[in-house]
């Protein structure tokens, strides 16, 4: 009888100890927090955008801009500060198109018209311990009809650069700044070569008419 009564009381205290193991490992699943669905599906549906844009859903939206442009002065104040740095400036055809993706929205925004322009400027200095690296980038200057609506744009535009976290339009630096009525869209091929948009972004940005 007292080997029976040992044996139920061994059992009995090995049950708590189980119980009290899955207890444990319960209160551990319940600290793990699993991702909020749409919030996942958001995020995955955003960098699904990145390589398959456009696609059935994209949306496409062209804008005709057909004012004139009224930066020769700043463009002339950009041109001799580049030609004080070692930098030429050239201009390419008067009519141009530009496009920018937005992986957040699925939405593909197109600049078109006579309102737009674009220069590439490239260095005469070589970099780098060759000294055989060549600072270069293209500008887009996207002009227009009044503040308002450039003000609208360059929203859009700066949330699409940023879309599919930051690399919806690919991985090349880049820089968005404006002045007045005008949109001035720098980029550049080469990581080691963003100072100089960042440089000559704040020139133009700065300013005054």
């Amino acid at each position: 009888m007292k080997k029976w009564l040992f044996f139920f009381i061994i059992l009995s205290l090995s049950g708590c100890t189980d119980q009290k193991n899955d207890s444990t490992e319960t209160e551990q699943y319940k600290e793990i927090r699993l991702p909020d669905a749409a919030e996942a599906q958001g995020e995955d549906r955003e960098s699904g955008y990145i390589e398959n844009m456009p696609n059935a859903e994209t949306v496409i939206e062209t804008v005709e801009l057909n004012s004139g442009s009224d930066s020769q002065a700043l463009i002339n104040a950009l041109q001799q500060k580049l030609k004080k740095n070692g930098f030429s400036l050239s201009a390419s055809r008067a009519a141009e198109s530009w496009a920018v993706n937005d992986c957040r929205k699925n939405k593909i925004l197109k600049m078109a018209g006579q309102g737009v322009s674009s220069f590439y400027a490239e260095s005469r200095i070589g970099i780098g311990s060759r000294k055989d690296y060549y600072p270069d980038f293209l500008m887009y200057v996207f002009t227009f009809s009044d503040s308002a609506q450039a003000d609208r744009y360059f929203g859009e535009i700066s949330s699409a650069l940023v879309s599919g976290g930051g690399f919806c339009n690919g991985k090349a630096p880049d820089k968005l700044v404006q002045n007045g009525t005008q949109l001035f869209y720098l980029t550049t091929r080469a990581e080691m070569f963003r100072g100089y948009i960042n440089q000559y972004a704040e020139v133009i940005q700065s300013f005054k008419k």
